[in-house]
């Protein structure tokens, strides 16, 4: 899927794919064109700005933003078998308490953002995978997120990922969020603040573009490892480190766009069976580096009791200093 020309939209046209068409297709002007970054609407079966650039819908109802000429074919993203296995262990549970805190912190803040005035909240997690922390979200606030009625107007939930097995898996799972893929360390399709909270789930980081996409009262949730996550694996494979000072590092990095606000650590052990073991180790970016005799041999541990170790690290938006041009 690429960019092309057309006549700019006119109206109403045949929409989104799926069963919440309707909601979707009203946030759609959040979006913005990765060639000339104009805002985007409805054209038919694909999403176009004014200038005559268009993008195909896919039939699962997601889109490729990915500009043409920025390496599309270079970058992959997690690997269908990746996607499948994070899938499988996240719908098994066992990283509930997690996505519970997120979950119910991402839903306080769209409510609070949602106010009096009725406006639509809008959330956008940059790095989704297969979307189980968005899907999350909208349950939960479609339950009036636990407190009594949700949002008087539903939310615009948007997923990013560049992975294109990710986004495809994603959308076909949720149709209450717009998913599309995109290189967070480029650009992020989205116009100028127009985010109120933004999810980042072991996702890479990019602090200007999160700067330039969050309202300026927005909140941005970041969740990292803590030192202790999957010690009984890392003591037997060839995992990657979690460097010590990574909350520092994750403040540092963020600095000047976002100052924290607050934080909670997540900490629980998972009973572990070879398949979820297997799943565990297949899902992170340390399935880069391992071999089928490494996860083989982490299978044969099972039953294995693993520490689950997070940081859910909440954020503001700093001080903005911007240079004239």
């Amino acid at each position: 899927m690429g960019s092309r020309r057309v006549e700019p939209p006119a109206g109403s046209a045949a929409g989104l794919p799926g069963e919440a068409d309707d909601r979707a297709a009203s946030c759609v002007s959040l979006l913005a064109c990765p060639v000339c970054l104009a805002p985007l609407g409805r054209a038919g079966r694909a999403l176009g700005c004014a200038a005559g650039h268009s993008y195909d819908l896919a039939r699962q109802g997601h889109v490729d933003l990915l500009p043409a000429g920025h390496g599309r074919s270079g970058i992959t993203g997690d690997t269908a078998g990746m996607v499948e296995a994070r899938r499988r262990f996240l719908d098994a549970g066992h990283y509930q308490p997690l996505t519970r805190a997120v979950v119910r912190t991402a839903a306080e803040c769209l409510m609070a953002a949602a106010g009096d005035e009725g406006r639509r909240p809008v959330a956008l997690d940059a790095g989704c995978g297969d979307g189980s922390y968005l899907g999350a979200v909208a349950r939960l606030l479609a339950a009036g997120g636990g407190q009594g009625p949700g949002p008087a107007r539903p939310p615009c939930l948007f997923g990013l990922d560049v992975s294109r097995p990710a986004v495809r898996l994603a959308a076909g799972r949720h149709k209450e969020t717009l998913f599309f893929r995109g290189d967070v360390n480029h650009r992020i399709c989205m116009v100028d603040n127009s985010v109120d909270v933004l999810l980042n789930v072991f996702a890479p980081r990019n602090a200007r573009e999160f700067g330039r996409v969050v309202r300026r009262d927005g909140t941005l949730l970041v969740v990292v490892p803590g030192p202790g996550h999957l010690a009984q694996l890392r003591g037997r494979l060839p995992l990657l480190d979690i460097p010590a000072d990574k909350r520092d590092r994750t403040v540092a990095d963020l600095a000047p766009e976002f100052r924290p606000a607050g934080e909670e650590r997540v900490e629980h052990d998972l009973e572990l069976d070879g398949d979820a073991l297997t799943d565990l180790l297949r899902m992170t970016p340390s399935a880069w580096h391992l071999d089928d005799e490494h996860i083989a041999d982490a299978a044969a541990m099972a039953p294995l009791r693993v520490t689950a170790s997070f940081l859910l690290m909440v954020f503001r938006v700093g001080l903005r200093l911007r240079v004239p041009e």
